[in-house]
């Protein structure tokens, strides 16, 4: 069924990014967060709309929150920096397959909206990363998704 689904890009809703210290030469660490929306609660707030360019089409947004939290490691870890982007990644999909589209869909192919969440964040903050002092971060940035266990 996924087969059925045609990425058809993003589309950025919000970004956050405030500057709290920046330690020139000090080592760091950060953290990425990559989550669904908190409004998209699947599939009870599936949001279908007319494709506008293709009859029979549906477009199906999937809403993602991200975020960065970054820390200068010294004496006391000060907060460098935090960017949160909150984005929505576009399908499109025939009419006729949207019925399929239910609890146990998203459950078994969840890898697939994982990957585009996480390739379209790393797309997203490298581009914000690269016109801050924090330019270099964005080569430490995954570019899919990465699983433990």
């Amino acid at each position: 069924m996924i087969d059925k689904m045609i990425f058809i890009g993003t589309n950025v809703e919000e970004i956050n990014y405030k500057e709290h210290s920046f330690i020139q030469g000090a080592e760091g660490s950060f953290t990425l967060e990559v989550s669904r929306a908190d409004s998209v609660v699947l599939p009870e707030n599936l949001v279908l709309e007319d494709h506008p360019n293709k009859s029979g089409y549906k477009i199906f947004t999937y809403g993602i929150k991200s975020s960065i939290d970054a820390s200068n490691d010294v004496e006391e870890q000060s907060v460098a920096f935090k960017l949160s982007v909150s984005f929505n990644v576009n399908f499109e999909i025939k009419e006729e397959f949207v019925t399929v589209i239910d609890k146990s869909f998203f459950e078994t192919n969840s890898w697939f909206f994982d990957n585009y969440a996480h390739q379209e964040t790393n797309r997203i903050l490298v581009g914000i990363l690269n016109n801050t002092k924090y330019r270099s971060l964005s080569l430490m940035i995954p570019a899919g998704r990465i699983t433990t266990g």
